[in-house]
């Protein structure tokens, strides 16, 4: 079979999203979602079941987006957003247990409240597996509640809508990351673009998909096993308040936090490798965008930043805060993308990865964006970007599951031993005995 015009071939180029657009478009259940060694969902086409109908193909965000969907006119990294807000949720109780500013649960249940939606396309952290996202269709607010929290780790969210219908039911909402938004205005392009149906989308600001692994990593610095815990959370603001720390609940009743500077310095091992070649951090099909107040005004309550890009948007926005769910302080939307560091960081790197991709053979996804919009690429952002990419392209040609613990644990070896050096350089000013202990503690951390 002909692998190039089915979900096999994006699968074998290294751009499968994992987003599940494909397991929701086709209608003979040939295809479905499969965690891999390295902790990333991944499309697998049953053969048997298949009748080449090609649909996959060409629905598939991994691959691309439609042609109809980029103007070589608008700014693909930042679209064109009408307007910016600082959003804080005004119940206290959905405050303290949001990310941020608990703008996305705010809007989602107003929607459904205000009986806008019937229902709302979100995930939570798995009740039968804690440590595993489920997509699901919320229809009450508290429901939507239990979503709160950003999920770091790949969600198939398209596979549970029922494309191409659900792709033109304005009485449905989603949340979801770019590649998710992707897909849907894809299937639309596909089967009818004139069409204004749409769901209502809120959309996530997305700096990449983290691996299952992660997580693992991430109990291994609590010294906590999976079967310890009742439910995990990427951030929770806890006792030192906004931006949050990681925190596991035992099933005995601990709450253990692990510090965000951890989850932070880890992300370059356990980062996406297809998510490093998409340009769409700031979600640029989205009604609103949320995101985190980076370079804005802090609040340890929390405060989330929202882009507003259409009109139905700006509506909802406001009707939100007319119904005293939220509250809005103008920002300066050119501001927001200061923050997000698009044009400092964000179109530099996406190119530099873009570059590189091309230069090993790779086949690059179809965006169609116009070369006036990309930033040259300084040999500073090359270097990273190369060292970046080699390590994610070895662990991604590891299959036996024994390998990749084995490396994953040697790159967790040398974190430890960077913390180590770190603290030695402090700490060269107290005893002897502290340094000779430290010296001791980074043999330990090294050792094979």
């Amino acid at each position: 079979m002909d692998d190039k015009k089915n979900i096999t071939g994006v699968v074998h180029s290294g751009l499968c999203h994992g987003c599940g657009t494909c397991v929701s478009i086709c209608k003979f259940n040939a295809i479905e979602m499969k965690e891999t060694p390295l902790g990333f969902l991944c499309a697998e086409l049953q053969e048997d079941k298949c009748v080449a109908c090609g649909l996959c193909f060409d629905v598939c965000p991994g691959r691309g987006l439609n042609p109809a969907l980029i103007s070589e006119h608008i700014n693909p990294f930042k679209g064109q957003p009408t307007e910016a807000f600082l959003v804080k949720a005004t119940d206290k109780e959905l405050l303290r247990g949001a990310q941020s500013g608990g703008a996305v649960t705010a809007i989602l249940c107003h929607l459904l409240e205000s009986h806008a939606v019937d229902s709302v396309v979100t995930c939570r952290m798995s009740k039968q597996n804690p440590l595993r996202p489920e997509v699901f269709k919320a229809v009450t607010s508290e429901e939507v509640w239990e979503a709160r929290t950003s999920k770091y780790c790949p969600v198939p969210l398209m596979a549970s809508l029922n494309l191409p219908n659900d792709a033109f039911d304005s009485r449905l909402a989603m949340v979801g990351l770019g590649c998710h938004v992707h897909g849907l205005r894809n299937v639309q392009a596909r089967f009818d673009c004139a069409r204004k149906e749409s769901p209502f989308v809120v959309g996530l600001m997305c700096a990449g998909t983290l691996s299952y692994r992660m997580i693992d990593y991430l109990l291994s610095c609590a010294g906590v096993t999976s079967d310890e815990v009742a439910s995990f959370y990427y951030r929770k603001k806890g006792e030192h308040g906004w931006p949050g720390d990681v925190a596991i609940c035992t099933k005995d009743g601990r709450e253990i936090f692990v510090s965000k500077k951890r989850r932070l310095e880890s992300k370059p091992l356990f980062e996406s490798l297809r998510c490093r070649l998409c340009f769409d951090q700031t979600n640029l099909f989205a009604d609103v965008v949320v995101g985190d107040p980076w370079g804005l005004r802090g609040d340890k309550e929390g405060l989330s930043v929202v882009l507003v890009r259409t009109s139905r948007g700006s509506r909802v926005l406001r009707e939100c805060a007319e119904a005293n769910s939220v509250v809005l302080e103008p920002v300066d939307v050119d501001r927001v993308f200061q923050g997000q560091t698009i044009d400092s960081r964000h179109c530099r790197e996406w190119a530099a990865m873009s570059a590189i991709w091309q230069t090993k053979g790779r086949e690059l996804p179809e965006y169609g964006i116009n070369s006036r919009w990309v930033v040259e690429p300084n040999e500073h952002t090359l270097r990273n970007c190369t060292r970046r990419l080699n390590k994610l392209l070895q662990l991604s040609e590891i299959h036996d599951p024994c390998e990749v613990e084995q490396c994953i644990r040697k790159h967790v070896q040398y974190l430890k031993f960077r913390r180590y050096i770190s603290v030695f350089a402090t700490a060269r000013r107290y005893s002897l005995s502290i340094i000779k202990h430290l010296i001791n503690r980074i043999r330990k951390a090294v050792k094979p």
